[in-house]
């Protein structure tokens, strides 16, 4: 199996601590799965019978693409 090409950036994240913690404390997180909180961003979707409406990217991920 050939492996993948992957780029690895280093500090393509800048003070990634801050980035989490705003995430974390800002998003508002899904609690419908049980296994885990999640947040969607981007188009309405269907998953696992759970309805995601579409949702602008937070304003903290834009420089990231």
């Amino acid at each position: 199996m050939k492996e993948p090409s992957i780029k690895i950036i280093e500090s393509f994240v800048k003070k990634p601590e801050k980035l989490f913690e705003c995430l974390r404390d800002s998003i508002k997180w899904d609690e419908r799965m049980k296994a885990r909180k999640t947040a969607s961003f981007g188009l309405s979707y269907d998953y696992s019978g759970i309805t995601y409406p579409q949702a602008a990217m937070h304003s903290d991920l834009e420089p990231l693409y």
